[in-house]
């Protein structure tokens, strides 16, 4: 951003953009946060932002607005519930955005529902690109453990249980919202719109 504006003159934020880290911008307020975190990596480990107390402190940061670009997958199948939760939380506002409509290329729908792993099965192109030897290291091990049933059996099995803990908690923001609802009707005040 530095950059940018000092080619560009006739821009000059200076005195109207902070760009900082999270521990740098915590106590402090902002009209709008642009909080990139575009980690990507077969082994999903999203470093330091995974304390859940650090995301909170760039998430409330905003006072209008708080822009988040990351990468879906990495927060979908991150090893922390609270990670994963933020995601959920993110989909079920239908605040997640296709990568496609930044690009201004057209999309069927705004809303991106899928989450896809940018990888696949096949990390090699990663490896050969890769200059993390430790991620690189992983990654062979994954493909060697990937032909062994019982370590494919351990991931299915964690797969299954991520999608029973979403479900269960869907359930369960559902109960509380109809919760919500009969008491405030109950209470003689008009039922909040109904969450299509």
């Amino acid at each position: 951003m530095n950059e940018f504006v000092a080619k560009n003159e006739a821009f000059d934020p200076s005195n109207l953009t902070t760009i900082g880290t999270i521990d740098s911008v915590q106590g402090q307020e902002y009209d709008c946060v642009i909080f990139s975190m575009v980690r990507s990596n077969p082994k999903t480990t999203i470093g330091f932002i995974a304390e859940v107390r650090r995301l909170n402190v760039v998430v409330t940061r905003a006072k209008r607005h708080f822009i988040f670009i990351g990468n879906g997958y990495m927060l979908h199948s991150s090893h922390k519930p609270e990670i994963r939760k933020f995601f959920e939380i993110i989909q079920y506002k239908e605040q997640r955005f296709h990568p496609n409509l930044v690009c201004g290329i057209p999309a069927p729908g705004l809303v991106a529902r899928e989450v896809k792993n940018n990888f696949g099965q096949n990390f090699q192109p990663f490896i050969e690109n890769s200059n993390d030897p430790r991620m690189i290291e992983w990654c062979r091990e994954f493909i060697e453990n990937s032909r062994k049933p019982d370590f494919v059996q351990r991931r299915r099995e964690r797969v299954e249980q991520r999608q029973e803990e979403a479900r269960i908690r869907a359930q369960m923001d559902f109960e509380a919202r109809e919760l919500k609802r009969k008491c405030n009707v109950s209470n003689g005040q008009d039922p909040p719109a109904p969450i299509p």
